[in-house]
């Protein structure tokens, strides 16, 4: 549904130009309109709602605010969340005088289509369909939820959640900030890398656990985790002699009984610890 509104850009950090082109996109991702507008001018354009903006210049964090018929000002926070991608994070409701009545953060749902999406920071968004690509580089407060499809997730820094969704999806964490999590969730999921604090889990069904470090969590179904060298060691919390199976690929490595569980390494490198584990010939073996 197409409307005529008012919209007044407020740039919250300066920039050198003075005209900016802006893109809206609407359904299906599709850009819908091209506008241009001077730094803290006005612009009244007629187009669907949306909820990405795309402008020439990239910078952090700017506003929009819309003057709706109660009298009320609508002002919508939109940030950088990927190259050239602004994103809506924040929608608030303001008196003249300044006050707000309501405010509601924003998690921005893509399409059924397959997306692609690198340098990802401050983020809060769904993938929903499609078999996606997302690389986070930093933020402080991620969330990813990949939904259906098989999708492939890059956390490469920053603190967040990450879900895999449906699908037999892949996540990977190279580099992130101790308290993140990873959740492969639904499907037969590769969660893979390794940083200190961080929180490594399969999810549902049956999946390979490749971490280097970290605490790791099969969760339900029957698991793999395998020794990977590394900086750092992997401690399994949840060792299911029943379901589960250790995969050693590593030559030259041995197994060895420490006061927390068993462990396996070479000389130089600790990899892998079975937390509450003590007897060897209870874990299944494979390579």
């Amino acid at each position: 549904m197409l409307k005529n509104k008012k919209y007044h850009l407020d740039h919250t950090r300066g920039m050198s130009d003075d005209l900016y082109s802006i893109r809206t996109r609407g359904t299906g991702n599709l850009v819908t309109s091209v506008f241009e507008i001077e730094r803290d001018g006005e612009i009244e354009i007629e187009t669907p709602d949306f909820d990405e903006i795309w402008y020439t210049n990239v910078d952090s964090t700017f506003l929009y605010n819309e003057e709706p018929e109660d009298g009320l000002i609508e002002r919508k926070t939109y940030q950088l969340i990927g190259d050239n991608l602004y994103s809506l994070i924040l929608e608030e409701y303001i008196t003249a005088g300044g006050s707000i009545v309501s405010s509601e953060e924003q998690r921005f749902r893509y399409s059924d289509d397959d997306d692609d999406l690198t340098g990802l920071i401050d983020i809060n968004i769904s993938l929903m369909g499609g078999n996606d690509s997302c690389e986070v580089t930093d933020g402080s407060d991620n969330f990813v939820n990949g939904n259906n499809g098989q999708d492939n997730l890059a956390i490469n820094g920053g603190f967040g959640r990450y879900l895999g969704g449906g699908g037999a999806d892949t996540i990977r964490v190279n580099a992130a900030v101790a308290g993140t999590q990873v959740n492969g969730n639904r499907g037969r999921d590769v969660v893979t890398g390794g940083a200190d604090g961080v929180i490594f889990r399969g999810g549902s069904e049956a999946d390979i656990l490749q971490v280097s470090w970290g605490r790791v969590f099969g969760d339900r179904g029957s698991d793999v985790f395998e020794a990977v060298a590394g900086q750092g060691i992997a401690v399994v919390e949840d060792y299911n002699s029943l379901e589960d199976s250790v995969r050693i690929s590593i030559t030259g490595g041995s197994w060895t009984v420490t006061a927390i569980g068993l462990q396996f390494g070479t000389a130089d490198d600790a990899m892998l610890t079975l937390l509450g584990q003590f007897d060897l010939t209870s874990i299944n073996i494979t390579t």
